[in-house]
């Protein structure tokens, strides 16, 4: 059941992961970048379709950054020193803070839509020609498993995909083979993942949140009051969801959910959280940020010239 209601919540202590933006050891919980501490990120980095916007001041102000062409800019990852970021031109690498980008090794078919770090190999998936795994920072790709593939989350040997075509994947070899677990999936596009304890979460744009207590083998509905979901950031019992109607949270392992404030216009396309701040990047409605767990919220866009924001990230 969906409450409209105004929290202040007690923010989790946060665990490092590997599908965001900050951390080398992949986290067992989330399929987004967080920092090991708060606020704990010197950079926020935005996705356009103008390329690679850095902000050095918490969002308040943008620059657009430097890459080899006008790129189509998605999800990001960080490793050690390595940021990545997913574009139409393949995968992007810096070892700047992304004052500069030099492109990755070839990959088959014309871009990225999601990049993911987990333990020492980088994945990048693609729109329609599968996930590929690096062992060399991407100077070279070995493709596994065709389809279109749009998020991760891992914990442990669980290295899990949402898939535009295929459904839920799962891997328990860091990537070498994925077996679908579709039985009672109503449908084959999944926006989110998550991993929350030993129960899987897939996030879908017409069915909602669905959850798996049995590895994959069967799914039921999470009821968050809304068939629509964009994006997942998950850590322990803690799950906030991007929707076609507002950012929605729950503190419970999905029984129960919140709307959190009064946020702008713009699907989340992404969601990056460090101590008490809350990013998100939008479909038309630029970054929103809240300080304050979600409480409220204000726009950050001097210097982003870009409202459609596909990706965001900490660093």
């Amino acid at each position: 059941m969906l409450m409209r209601v105004l929290l202040t919540v007690t923010v989790v202590a946060l665990l490092s992961q590997g599908c965001s933006p900050v951390c080398t050891v992949p986290d067992a919980e989330t399929n987004l970048m967080i920092p090991t501490s708060g606020p704990g990120f010197r950079y926020v980095f935005a996705g356009t379709n103008s390329g690679v916007f850095r902000s050095t001041d918490s969002g308040a102000t943008w620059h657009v950054m430097t890459t080899p062409a006008k790129t189509f800019a998605a999800g990001f990852a960080v490793g050690g020193n390595n940021l990545y970021v997913a574009t139409n031109y393949g995968v992007l690498r810096s070892i700047d803070d992304g004052l500069n980008w030099v492109t990755t090794g070839a990959l088959p078919g014309t871009g990225t839509e999601s990049v993911y770090i987990y333990g020492p190999y980088l994945f990048a998936g693609t729109p329609s020609n599968g996930v590929c795994r690096s062992s060399d920072y991407g100077q070279t790709w070995t493709r596994f498993f065709l389809g279109g593939f749009r998020c991760f989350a891992s914990k442990g040997r669980d290295l899990i995909a949402g898939t535009d075509d295929e459904g839920f994947i799962l891997s328990t070899d860091s990537g070498a083979n994925w077996q679908p677990f579709n039985n009672g999936l109503p449908t084959m596009s999944i926006s989110g993942v998550a991993i929350q304890g030993t129960y899987f979460i897939a996030g879908t744009d017409n069915l909602g949140l669905l959850r798996s207590y049995d590895r994959g083998l069967t799914w039921h509905s999470m009821d968050p009051g809304t068939p629509y979901i964009s994006t997942i950031w998950s850590n322990g019992n803690t799950m906030i969801a991007g929707t076609d109607r507002a950012t929605i949270r729950s503190t419970d392992a999905g029984q129960t959910w919140q709307y959190l404030g009064d946020a702008f216009s713009g699907v989340a396309s992404s969601i990056a959280v460090s101590g008490s701040f809350i990013f998100e990047a939008t479909r038309a409605g630029g970054v929103k940020r809240s300080t304050d767990a979600g409480v409220t919220w204000e726009k950050i866009d001097t210097g982003l010239t870009e409202s459609y924001i596909y990706g965001i990230g900490l660093k």
